[in-house]
């Protein structure tokens, strides 16, 4: 297969009858592809055979990155591409509907990444008439994008390089339109550290370096605005529905608005799951105090919200204790962690400037604390001194030398140039011995959940669809900490509680909706209500959504088996396995020992319908009817 030259489907002005998306309410009817290259613009419907198995977002994403990538290609080079796709809820007045997809080859772990984003982007992408945007090739110059309904101009954009992400999203609003939503790279993109974010609006495509692709195009950033709206089967009927809802959505967006996900603090503390040292340990009875719900309140300034989102859930707060007095950024639990309690740093005012850091140079804050808490641990073995560090001492806790190796990462300075690279290629870089060291699957580092603690987790992140990842992963806090439904020390039945989750998240990212919103729009269980969607579609969705949940999880999976992942991938960190942690006032300590890991393991692919060697089989495959 020529997947340089492959397109999922010709160009087509006028798309023949049946073959689009234009008849479906929530859809548009065509995806534009931009060639940076060629500077040629072409726009394509989306087959509504995908629509039907594959829904939107990341499940239409994946459908095309199955066709048109390489399992050879380099993710820097030109042929690489960002995929971009809304949902079909994306848009509509579906609370909680701003989130779409971007599907690329990740610089930082070489294979599929799958990553999404809110904010107001998506929603004015689809405003402007187009239910996703494909970006190939490489421009001469620095460019950016000037989408504005059927317009589409390349725009020079020299005048933008190395400029923060703030203030390239404020120029160009000047340029173009006021209104204008603007996605965008900061330095770290532009200087391709692999680990380089998108950032969309106030929000970011975090994970596995989507940055350092558009970066590699010499892209800086991409403007839209539309002046349409997104039309429905069914708008009377759609709102009664919501109308019904009311007290239950309210309910929800009242109980997440407070903290945010800052109140997980408070919880993975309580249950000793919180890493700390580069998951050499874990706090118990020791964060809350220090970061907790309680301490952020003297913090915080605003709540801060994306597209038609009545919760709130992101929680600017601005520090109050010098050198980084009055600094202010926009929180969450996992950048918290990261850029705390992972590096040793308990104080919420380098924390929170470290974050506006990360964010104004454009960076991923999970891979950037981890990084960082990985060289920390290794300076403090011995593997690295301060010459390599140009005199600073990097111990935990450090939080100014975790400040200046942020800046010297993204501007791949000295011993930040080798970070840069993420911290498992830059183990390589620093020798054999030092890679035992890096927390990590397929690349990926782990999140700000300890697997020693809550055991489904460990499964979740080593069958991750994109490496070490609590969302895509699965997230099984709730079972496991939250309602103690499954034992939290317990291997059995962890398989079928992980797939279950995956597939939901699966399908809950491909309808365009944030996670936080599902369960009062009635998508939960093992048979989600599909009354919303059917009322904004009009269409009957083959198997019901967990079905096209599983059939995306499986597209993916025959994705990273054609990438070279097998068995051997899907597995954890050495420590987790041998290096035990208290977790609670018994004082025993808890690992995850590697028979009871395989164990489950085994049990997770006879959920899945996947060979021993995790590859799905062909019985599984037909009666998914994949591709």
């Amino acid at each position: 297969m020529d997947y340089n030259t492959r397109h999922f489907l010709i160009e087509s002005k006028r798309p023949e009858e049946g073959s689009a998306t234009d008849s479906i309410g929530g859809y548009v009817g065509k995806v534009l592809r931009v060639n940076l290259t060629e500077r040629e613009v072409k726009t394509h419907p989306i087959p509504k055979e995908w629509i039907r198995k594959y829904m939107g977002g990341r499940g239409v994403a994946a459908r095309i990155y199955f066709e048109e990538i390489s399992p050879h290609l380099e993710p820097l080079q030109s042929d690489n591409k960002l995929i971009f796709i809304t949902g079909p809820l994306t848009g509509t007045i579906v609370p909680c509907c701003g989130k779409y997809e971007c599907v690329t080859k990740s610089p930082l772990t070489n294979r599929y990444l799958c990553t999404n984003a809110s904010g107001f982007f998506g929603p004015e992408l689809k405003k402007a008439g187009y239910d996703g945007l494909i970006v190939e090739g490489k421009a001469k110059e620095p460019t950016y994008i000037w989408i504005k309904d059927e317009s589409v101009e390349f725009k020079p954009a020299a005048h933008l390089s190395y400029k923060a992400t703030t203030e390239t999203q404020s120029m160009i609003k000047k340029e173009t339109d006021p209104t204008s939503k603007v996605m965008c790279i900061g330095p770290a993109g532009e200087r391709l550290v692999r680990f380089a974010c998108i950032q969309s609006d106030h929000r970011t495509f975090g994970r596995g370096g989507a940055g350092a692709v558009m970066g590699s195009k010499q892209l800086k950033a991409i403007a839209v605005k539309g002046n349409s709206s997104v039309k429905v089967s069914e708008p009377e009927k759609l709102k009664d529905k919501l109308r019904t809802l009311l007290s239950d959505i309210t309910a929800a967006a009242r109980d997440y608005r407070k903290h945010g996900t800052l109140y997980i603090v408070d919880l993975a503390d309580e249950k000793g799951t919180l890493p700390s040292r580069n998951f050499q340990t874990v706090t118990y009875n020791f964060a809350a105090d220090r970061l907790g719900v309680k301490v952020m309140e003297k913090y915080f300034v605003s709540h801060t919200a994306c597209y038609n989102c009545p919760t709130a859930c992101g929680k600017l707060l601005e520090a109050k204790d010098p050198p980084y007095k009055g600094i202010r950024a926009d929180l969450d639990y996992e950048l918290v962690w990261a850029l705390g309690p992972l590096c040793g740093v308990f104080d919420y005012s380098p924390i929170i400037a470290a974050v506006n850091l990360v964010d104004q140079y454009g960076m991923d804050g999970i891979e950037t604390g981890y990084a960082i808490s990985f060289a920390m641990e290794l300076y403090e073995k011995g593997f690295i001194r301060e010459t390599d560090l140009d005199g600073f001492d990097l111990r935990f806790g450090n939080h100014e030398s975790m400040m200046k190796l942020i800046k010297m990462i993204a501007e791949r300075r000295g011993f930040g140039d080798v970070l840069a690279e993420g911290a498992l290629r830059s183990s390589g870089r620093l020798g054999n011995t030092v890679s035992k060291y890096v927390m990590h699957v397929k690349g990926l580092p782990l999140t700000g959940w300890d697997p020693r603690a809550m055991i489904g987790m460990g499964l979740a992140f080593a069958t991750s669809s994109r490496g070490a990842c609590h969302n895509v992963g699965g997230w099984t806090g709730r079972d496991e900490l939250l309602i103690n439904e499954a034992d939290r020390f317990a291997t059995k039945g962890k398989g079928g509680l992980v797939k279950t989750l995956q597939d939901t998240r699966a399908y809950i990212d491909s309808l365009g909706l944030c996670t936080y919103m599902r369960s009062p729009l009635g998508f939960k269980g093992a048979k989600p209500d599909m009354e919303i969607l059917q009322l904004v579609t009009g269409v009957d969705f083959e198997g019901g959504l967990m079905e096209i949940g599983e059939r995306i999880y499986n597209l993916e999976r025959i994705i990273l088996n054609r990438e070279g992942v097998t068995r051997a991938d899907d597995d954890l960190p050495q420590r987790i396995k041998s290096e035990g942690i208290v977790v609670d006032d018994t004082g025993l300590q808890h690992f995850l020992k590697d028979e009871e890991f395989q164990s489950m393991l085994d049990e997770y692919y006879k959920e899945r319908g996947w060979s021993l060697d995790g590859v799905p089989t062909q019985n599984k495959l037909k009666s998914l009817g994949i591709p």
